[in-house]
């Protein structure tokens, strides 16, 4: 009986994910993710403009490297660091969340932030700050 050769994925200079080595995830596009995200500040509760807002700003930061969030304005679409103490207007999910993760704020629509934390190259939300009332500004 002939054994089958295990086929071979070319490396994809684009895709770090084939590369071998460490992975920079600096120079990678961001990847969303919604698991954790809170019920007090859902997604569900912002009204029809500001889910456009948020698809739109989706868009936006996918096409982006997180080299290039971390370097732009915190107001636009680069990311601003929100320290665990600063959140007030829910508890903190110590089961996702440990003290010496960092919290991260990007921007959804205008300034109305989105909260949470990076893990490699993916973004979990967990707020979405539209009243302003989650963290001290």
């Amino acid at each position: 009986m002939k054994k089958k050769r295990s086929q071979v994925k070319p490396a994809c200079l684009d895709c770090p994910y084939y590369t071998v080595g460490t992975i920079n995830y600096n120079s990678c596009c961001p990847i969303f993710s919604l698991r954790y995200m809170r019920k007090k500040y859902n997604l569900s509760l912002c009204d029809s403009k500001e889910k456009s807002a948020f698809a739109e700003q989706m868009i936006k930061l996918s096409q982006l490297k997180w080299s290039e969030i971390t370097e732009a304005n915190r107001h636009g679409l680069g990311s601003e660091h929100i320290s665990q103490s600063a959140i007030t207007g829910d508890k903190i999910p110590r089961d996702i969340i440990k003290p010496d993760t960092n919290l991260l704020a990007l921007r959804f629509d205008a300034k109305k932030a989105m909260i949470g934390f990076r893990e490699k190259d993916i973004f979990h939300i967990l707020w979405f700050d539209r009243n302003y009332t989650l963290y001290k500004h």
